[in-house]
C-alpha cells in the first residue's frame, strides 16, 4: 500500500502531536514492511531527522507543488493538498491531528483516516479563545463526518466523539498511542551523570513533564508539595514551557517559600528526557483532563511509580496499579505522593505491575493494529 500522512506536526512540533506523528510513522516503518509512506508537509525541517532518519526507501517527503501552496501552508493543507494527492495517488490518506483536506471525500479510490486526540475545546471551552474554538469545531466535525475511519487515542476520546459529533460508534476505532522506544531503554550511568550535571538535578526527586497551562493543574501540584513539606522534604523537577500560567506557578512557588525545592527547566530536548525520567523517584501528573496522557506511559516505561488524576482517560494510560487522586484536592495529592515515596514495597509493586500493563502500548502492537485498519479500508 501507499499511505500518505499529514506530516505538518512531524516536522514542526516537538511535543505531544509531533511526538505522536513521529512515533507512529517510525513504528510503521520499523515493524510493517512492504508499504510506501508519503509525508506531506508545507515546510521541511531537518531537525527531526536527528531522531528519525528519513533515509528509508519506504519514505518520501512531499511539499506543495504550486506557488500558492508554498506561500500559505494552512491554505495548502486544507484546500490544495487534495490536488497533490490526485497526482500521487496514495491508497490511504491519514490526517494525524484532527483534520483532513476539505473536499478530499470526492477523490476516487482514496480512503481516509483521521486521528482525534481530544475534544477538550468542547469540554472546557474556557481554556480557548472563541476564534480557536470556531476553527477547531469546523475542522474536527468535518474530519469526523467525511473520513472513512476515525481513530481515537483513548476510550474517553471515543466517547466524546460520539457525544459531541454523533459519529456512529462502529466508525471509530480506539488505537492507543505508543511512545518513543528510548523510554524503554536504560540510558546507562554515564548518560545519567551527564544529564544530571547539565540540569543540576537533585537527588530522589518528584518529576512532572508537560506544558504549563491551567488545565495541567500545576498550582494544585505546588499546593500539594507545600502540604507535604512538614513530613517529607522532597524536591520537585518540572519540565515544560509556558507563558502567563507558568509565571503564576513561579509566583506561587516563591510565595510558599519553595524556591529551594522546585526546579523548572524549559526547552529540554527529547533525547535528554529518558535520563531525567530514569533518575526520578516518582512521576506526578495532576492534569484536569487529557486525550490520553502520554507522559504517564513514558514514566511507567522508565520504571517509575505514577500518581495522577482520577476519572477521564488517565486509568487507560496508567492501569490498575497507578495511584489516582482528585486533582482539585491538593491534600489527596500530598497524601499519595508521600505514601509512594515512603513505602518502597508499594513503589516496587507499582513499577513491576505498571511495566506489565504498558506492554500493550509497545510500538509493534500499535502499528500492527494500525496497518490492519488500513488494509481493511483498502480492501
Amino acid at each position: 500500500m501507499k499511505i500518505g500522512f499529514d506530516a505538518k506536526r512531524y516536522f514542526a512540533n516537538f511535543t505531544g502531536l509531533g511526538n505522536y506523528s513521529r512515533t507512529l510513522i517510525e513504528n510503521l516503518v520499523k515493524y510493517q514492511e512492504g508499504h510506501e509512506y508519503q509525508l506531506y508537509t508545507h515546510k521541511f525541517n531537518s531537525e527531526p531527522i536527528r531522531q528519525f532518519p528519513l533515509t528509508e526507501e519506504a519514505i518520501s517527503v512531499c511539499t506543495p507543488a504550486t506557488s500558492l501552496g508554498k506561500l500559505n501552508g494552512a491554505f495548502w493543507r486544507s484546500f490544495l493538498l487534495k490536488g497533490d494527492l490526485t497526482v500521487d495517488k496514495p491508497d490511504i490518506y491519514h490526517g494525524l491531528s484532527h483534520e483532513i483536506p476539505f473536499g478530499i471525500q470526492r477523490l476516487k479510490g482514496l480512503k481516509t483516516v483521521v486521528t482525534i486526540h481530544d475534544l477538550i475545546f468542547l469540554r472546557y471551552p474556557e481554556y480557548y479563545r472563541w476564534t480557536e474554538r470556531a476553527i477547531y469545531l469546523r475542522k474536527f466535525r468535518y474530519a469526523c463526518r467525511y473520513a472513512d475511519r476515525v481513530i481515537a487515542v483513548s476510550e474517553q476520546t471515543r466517547a466524546d466523539i460520539i457525544h459531541f459529533f454523533g459519529v456512529p460508534a462502529d466508525k471509530i476505532e480506539t488505537i492507543h498511542q505508543s511512545c518513543d522506544p528510548a523510554f524503554q531503554t536504560n540510558v546507562g550511568d554515564r548518560v545519567r551523570n551527564n544529564v544530571k550535571n547539565k540540569y543540576g538535578l537533585p537527588e530522589d526527586y518528584i518529576l512532572y513533564v508537560g506544558s504549563f497551562n491551567e488545565r495541567k493543574n500545576l498550582l494544585g501540584l505546588i499546593d500539594g508539595l507545600e502540604l507535604m513539606k512538614a513530613s517529607l522534604d522532597a524536591p520537585l523537577v518540572m519540565i515544560g514551557g509556558g507563558g502567563q500560567y507558568k509565571r503564576q506557578v513561579m509566583e506561587r512557588i516563591n510565595g510558599l517559600g519553595l524556591d529551594n525545592r522546585v526546579f523548572i527547566h524549559s526547552d529540554v530536548p527529547n533525547e535528554d528526557l529518558p535520563a531525567i525520567y530514569q533518575q526520578a523517584k516518582l512521576f506526578v501528573y495532576p492534569s484536569i483532563f487529557e486525550g490520553f496522557g502520554i507522559p504517564i506511559i513514558e514514566a511507567i516505561f522508565s520504571g517509575l511509580p505514577v500518581v495522577t488524576s482520577r476519572n477521564g482517560c488517565f486509568s487507560e494510560a496508567g492501569g490498575p496499579d497507578t495511584r489516582y487522586v482528585d486533582p482539585e484536592k491538593p491534600e489527596e495529592l500530598a497524601t499519595e505522593m508521600e505514601r509512594v515515596l515512603t513505602d518502597s514495597k508499594l513503589a516496587a509493586t507499582m513499577i513491576d505491575n505498571g511495566l506489565h500493563y504498558v506492554s500493550r502500548f509497545d510500538g509493534r502492537e500499535t502499528s500492527t493494529r494500525l496497518i490492519q485498519l488500513y488494509e481493511n479500508l483498502a480492501g
